[in-house]
């Protein structure tokens, strides 16, 4: 047991002194006027739409002004074709057919191009759902940093290993790595990148089967002392279960294509057909069994970083544990508890604020982050919770495991402002049928209790657009308000509804109501990013 300890602290060790390293060397990179560095030529983001694409082109822009983004890369923001959702797949087919179009396909076999899936509308993180989460804010030490940024250090050694190429990166994953060690892209084909990982965090994500399984380091990893191998896979296998890993010798537009699974699936000299023969759409089967013609013996390598760590940022409550909990990640990126933030005699434990004002007596509790917000005195917020872009009433109690955000928005050409509210577990993708909607757990508990429906008359046509199913991100819950004030104070009187079990009694005084839905509609991104940015120049000045 000691020595297992002693390795994951070595481990830690390392993981934090290369990441260090990364952060100097992009700082280097800001810095640099002379002759233009090893680096990316076109770093492309895209969104799922016209209107994601204008406010990710927007906070471009200004990373540009503040030179938070190196200077000599052409930054390309590439919204999904409209229609039929195509997924990272079709997004990328899209990408590529855009760089060829607007530059010439000699483009694509010149340039180096990092790819960053940044569209959707983040429904398991709806912080994140109108500005995006490639722009989702890290509390660093010398000054917060958001996620592109972390992306191009985190890959800074990328480019100088490929001759040209498109490397495709995920937006909400800080995968901490030791780059020492001889490997590259400069083969043919696919060359993707793995680290060794638990039975229980594969099954979620991508596994690689490698030719030999019995000793996946013994034949491979002709040097013992390095931390990085290149190895041939067998096969790809995408979000399997326990069972069917075990089985492979696993060890501890006109439909949404994934770039991951229907890509990678297909290549491996044991790739198989059934991932798409066992289809229940038609359609997806007949692009996959195109796309598997095309792909099925291009040639394919893996890069495996022995010692590295994958964070995954996809959630709520995965943001709140790696930013207050992930002892390696808080040190490699030096996270601040309280970065950019003014402050009276608050009482603070294990939480991150962020370009946030506390007024006195306010008391925060641990694994909780705050983000943009002006906290009023003699304020309580429970563990585990996450606040952004609030005004927050004087006196005001926020339970432990609340999701709390206010959303400007634009009715019929007033300003508006929506405070939308859930439980940190809460899923808003759950969908049900109108049958049995109140069934659905909003803040932890079943509308069917917190709407006080045995004392009301509450349909489903209440709280949803007529026809078709129902989930929480298209109920509307929120009221909109006239102030970021007056919106916060209504989303804390709809807790206290729930706790009284009477939340649709306490809805019909509202004229306007919103839902997550309605807020992606009418949502003014500009208007949140001046006062994010209003709130960070103070705290800097």
């Amino acid at each position: 047991m000691l020595i297992l300890h002693r390795r994951v602290q070595l481990l830690q060790m390392t993981l934090v002194d290369c990441t260090r390293e990364k952060f100097s060397k992009y700082e280097q990179l800001l810095n640099d006027a002379g002759q233009k560095p090893e680096f990316w030529d076109v770093v492309v983001i895209t969104a799922r739409d016209d209107s994601q694409k204008s406010i990710f082109d927007y906070q471009i822009s200004l990373k540009k002004q503040r030179h938070e983004v190196p200077s000599f890369v052409k930054y390309i923001v590439i919204s999904d074709p409209p229609g039929v959702k195509v997924g990272s797949g079709g997004s990328t087919l899209h990408c590529l057919e855009y760089l060829a179009n607007n530059f010439g396909q000699h483009s694509l076999s010149q340039w180096k191009v990092l790819i960053i899936h940044a569209g959707g509308f983040s429904q398991r993180f709806p912080s994140q759902s109108v500005l995006g989460k490639v722009f989702l804010t890290l509390p660093c030490s010398k000054y917060p940093i958001q996620m592109l940024e972390a992306l191009l250090m985190m890959y800074i050694s990328i480019p100088g290993k490929m001759n040209y190429g498109v490397f495709i990166a995920a937006s909400d994953v800080i995968f901490l790595f030791n780059e020492k060690g001889n490997w590259d892209f400069r083969v043919p084909g696919f060359v993707a990148i793995a680290h060794p990982a638990s039975l229980k965090l594969a099954k979620n994500h991508g596994v690689f089967i490698l030719e030999d399984m019995i000793s996946p380091w013994g034949k491979y990893r002709s040097d013992p002392s390095s931390p990085a191998m290149v190895a041939t896979p067998k096969c790809f296998l995408h979000k399997q279960t326990a069972e069917v890993l075990k089985h492979k010798g696993v060890k501890p537009l006109k439909c949404e294509l994934e770039a991951y699974a229907d890509f990678l699936q297909p290549l491996g000299s044991a790739s198989s057909v059934d991932y798409y023969e066992q289809s229940s759409y038609p359609e997806k089967a007949r692009v996959q069994q195109k796309l598997f013609g095309i792909l099925n013996g291009t040639p394919f390598k893996v890069v495996i970083f022995h010692e590295a760590q994958f964070n995954h940022l996809g959630t709520i409550s995965e943001y709140l544990h790696h930013i207050c909990g992930n002892a390696t990640l808080r040190s490699a990126y030096q996270f601040a508890n309280h970065h950019g933030t003014e402050y009276g005699d608050a009482e603070r434990l294990d939480c991150s604020l962020i370009h946030s004002v506390l007024g006195e007596r306010s008391c925060i509790e641990a694994g909780t982050v705050i983000e943009y917000c002006i906290l009023e005195e003699g304020v309580s917020i429970g563990r585990n919770c996450l606040l952004s872009n609030l005004h927050v009433p004087m006196n005001a109690v926020i339970p432990s495991n609340t999701f709390i955000h206010t959303v400007t928005l634009l009715v019929q050409h007033e300003v508006l402002y929506a405070t939308c509210v859930f439980g940190v577990n809460d899923d808003l993708k759950r969908t049900l049928p109108r049958s049995c909607a109140f069934e659905l757990e909003f803040l932890n508990l079943p509308l069917t209790s917190v709407l006080g429906i045995g004392t009301s008359e509450c349909t489903t046509d209440d709280l949803w657009p007529a026809n078709g199913d129902c989930n929480l991100w298209t109920a509307k819950l929120f009221p909109a308000c006239s102030s970021r004030k007056q919106s916060c104070e209504a989303a804390l009187l709809t807790i206290a509804a729930i706790k009284e079990n009477g939340l649709f009694t306490f809805l019909r005084g509202f004229t306007v109501l919103v839902s997550m839905e309605d807020v992606m509609v009418l949502k003014t991104g500009t208007s949140m990013l001046d006062f994010q940015l209003g709130l960070q120049s103070k705290m800097l000045s």
